[in-house]
């Protein structure tokens, strides 16, 4: 769910991506969350690729 791992990079397993979101989360860049939000539902989807989201 890629709202859930905004807020709570944690549970990404990804260490590479785990640790931009919580650079994410800590700048507070809440509005661009809903851009965010459907960048990382298409990796989810495989839509785009880790570097293409990194």
């Amino acid at each position: 769910m890629p709202y859930n791992k905004l807020l709570n990079p944690e549970n990404e397993s990804d260490k590479d991506i785990r640790r931009q979101l919580g650079y994410i989360n800590q700048l507070e860049i809440n509005v661009a969350y809903p851009f965010l939000m459907k960048v990382y539902e298409d990796y989810d989807s495989n839509v785009i690729d880790k570097t293409t989201l990194y």
